[in-house]
């Protein structure tokens, strides 16, 4: 009888451990990859696609490849969201840096054309919709450091180089210090 009784003890306890086992499935609170295409710098070029992947929901680095006029170009930087990239939040807003390509120069026809790369600061705006908050759109004001070639290059040749840049020069020798770019990210 004894052992009877400790048996069935021993099966209650095991078939309470069975029951207090759930199926509860946990969602994450975010997506940690972004695929965009878009325009401006943070896409490099005048049409471009950008990757990010964000390890932690406060930060991201990114990559991006596009066609900057007469010459590929290309962006890596880093994202430090200050409202957090989580799915609940429609409207993210976040600092940005990045070094790549920040003008191209047409020196001739397919002959000696040149790009320039630098660092480039900013902010920007994630806006997202739809109920699980899947697309929008990504809004940058960006600040570019001119590297200084790029500004002797533009003196020495302004009147016979056709020059193309996001710093938009459109016939003045001195190139506007801020840009923005825009674009449509999928979060995966």
């Amino acid at each position: 009888m004894k052992k009877l009784i400790i048996t069935q003890l021993i099966v209650l306890l095991f078939c309470m451990q069975l029951f207090s086992q759930n199926d509860t499935i946990v969602k994450p609170d975010r997506f940690k990859a972004d695929f965009g295409v878009g325009y401006g710098i943070a896409y490099a070029g005048f049409m471009g696609a950008k990757l990010q992947y964000s390890p932690i929901k406060n930060f991201a680095i990114f990559g991006s490849g596009g066609f900057f006029a007469i010459t590929l170009g290309w962006q890596l930087g880093v994202i430090g969201y200050i409202i957090p990239k989580t799915k609940s939040k429609p409207v993210r807003v976040y600092c940005t840096a990045m070094y790549g390509t920040i003008a191209a120069v047409e020196k001739g026809y397919k002959v000696n054309n040149l790009s320039y790369h630098g660092t480039t600061l900013g902010a920007g705006l994630e806006v997202r919709f739809g109920k699980p908050r899947k697309h929008g759109f990504n809004f940058d004001i960006l600040f570019p450091i001119i590297p200084e070639n790029f500004k002797e290059d533009v003196d020495n040749f302004f009147t016979q180089w056709y020059t193309y840049s996001f710093i938009e020069l459109r016939g003045r020798k001195n190139p506007s210090p801020v840009t923005i770019s825009i674009g449509y990210h999928f979060e995966m």
